[in-house]
């Protein structure tokens, strides 16, 4: 089974939240310590087990990873970028969540989703990794459907998890079979069902409405891309070729169908479920776009809209958890005079979201747009215009939620909790920070993609344009 894995890290990473699973289960209510100490022991070995990446150069563990009879201890770049957004997520979800959810049933499955999910982003063997995604699906379908609060609203969920995985085993078996041109064209499907393109946004969606706040971030489209990513190329790369340009006006006209659905979304969770599937299909155009910093900006734009997304949805969770009924509010809340620190954290990450200059969400969309306008004038044009959707909405939620004048006894409640600034504030300056200063991460994010078989094999055949970088 070892032989399953690029790295040593993972398999020990994958045993830690099995246990931590366990001994959540094993709780009437887990403790916050345990929990961060859980994903402090996981982050650990994840930076660990890719240090080569990270320093640039390898450390003295050599003597360990012979001892270990492993050639390595690090897991590639890429995946190693998946798993720090995974567990990042995982630990947001975690530290945020409100009292009413502590119970040990949403832990328990929160660790056991972030285990098949770093399994499936880093494993090598495309019928492992299908096996592991089929299986995180199936097990966020049954715990919904076993809450009584969400099983009625737990059909299109399920819906989405049976298409999903029907096209996931249709692909594992094409790809068994010898056709792997079929079984790229399947695992396209996959992708787009569980991203939530239409017509599987309504999955996605109601997902983004009534998760529980420690499961919101599991297998959500970040796994999807890493998928492609690693295994489009190997799967048929003349088919991967061939279908580029559809897959890219596929991807620009999702993102501009659900940005005008999300304009009309009356429920604010639902809309920002809808403004991730268009910023995913945005990343799933740059995948294929025949321009190296297509790729770049892909990898970037999934960093940067999961990250913006996850902020400002737990913050809607923990604003509605105190606030109540943000859905059914007929004016303004402005909740920002009660919750200053949680308004400036969810401005802070919508505004990242649409790209605006000064954060990282403009360095990945500046060369999206670069990518497709060299490629065609249309599609530099059709971003910039799904973006400016997406901005409108995105603004218009900032202001329906905390501007206005404050509601009547919110000023005795708290703003956000010092478990709930922590993660607020490392993603603000991570968002900020490297978008103010964008050289070096830009750069590694570059050689990552230049490394990577679909840089080479899937039509980027053009350098990188340095002065994007």
């Amino acid at each position: 089974m070892i032989a399953f894995f690029e790295s040593f890290g993972v398999i020990v990473n994958f045993v830690i939240l099995l246990i931590s699973a366990l001994v959540a289960y094993g709780m009437h209510r887990v403790s916050r310590p345990f929990v961060h100490f859980a994903m402090l022991a996981v982050l650990s070995i994840t930076l660990l087990s890719g240090y080569e990446t990270w320093l640039g150069h390898p450390v003295s563990l050599a003597p360990i990873t012979q001892s270990l009879n492993m050639s390595s201890f690090h897991t590639d770049s890429l995946a190693c970028l998946f798993q720090l957004l995974i567990i990042g997520g995982g630990w947001m979800a975690f530290s945020m969540t409100p009292e009413r959810e502590r119970g040990r049933a949403y832990s328990s499955t929160g660790f056991i989703c972030m285990a098949l999910d770093l399994l499936t982003v880093t494993i090598n063997n495309y019928a492992v990794a299908c096996l592991t995604w089929m299986l995180t699906s199936l097990v966020l379908a049954t715990r919904v459907n076993q809450a009584p609060e969400l099983k009625p609203k737990s059909r299109s969920i399920w819906a989405g998890a049976f298409v999903g995985n029907v096209a996931l085993l249709a692909s594992l078996a094409l790809f068994q079979s010898g056709n792997g041109g079929a079984a790229f064209m399947a695992l396209l499907v996959a992708v787009a069902v569980r991203a939530g393109f239409w017509p599987f946004h309504r999955s996605a969606a109601r997902w983004s409405s009534i998760a529980p706040t420690k499961l919101l971030t599991c297998a959500g489209w970040p796994v999807a891309i890493a998928v492609l990513l690693r295994f489009g190329t190997q799967l048929d790369i003349s088919v991967f070729t061939a279908v580029a340009p559809y897959v890219v006006g596929f991807g620009l006209a999702i993102a501009f169908l659900l940005a005008l659905l999300a304009m009309g979304e009356p429920a604010y969770r639902r809309k920002l479920g809808l403004l991730s599937s268009s910023h995913a299909g945005l990343a799933l155009a740059g995948v294929f776009l025949p321009n190296p910093d297509g790729i770049i900006a892909a990898i970037l734009q999934t960093q940067t809209a999961w990250i913006a997304i996850s902020v400002c949805q737990l913050i809607l969770i923990v604003c509605d958890a105190r606030a109540g009924g943000l859905d059914n509010a007929s004016k303004n809340l402005g909740l920002s005079g009660a919750f200053p620190r949680l308004g400036v954290g969810f401005l802070v990450a919508s505004v990242a979201l649409i790209g605006l200059p000064g954060t990282i969400g403009f360095c990945d969309l500046d060369l999206l747009v670069h990518a497709g306008y060299t490629t065609n004038k249309w599609i530099g044009v059709l971003v910039p215009c799904a973006l400016a959707l997406n901005a409108m909405s995105v603004v218009k939620l900032h202001a329906r939620i905390f501007l206005g004048p404050v509601m009547p006894g919110m000023d005795v409640i708290p703003d956000a909790l010092p478990r709930e600034r922590m993660p607020i504030t490392i993603a603000i300056v991570f968002l900020l920070l490297v978008g103010l200063v964008p050289g070096k991460w830009v750069d590694t994010v570059s050689l990552i993609a230049i490394e990577h078989p679909a840089f080479h094999e899937g039509g980027h055949t053009a350098e990188p344009n340095p002065e994007l970088h």
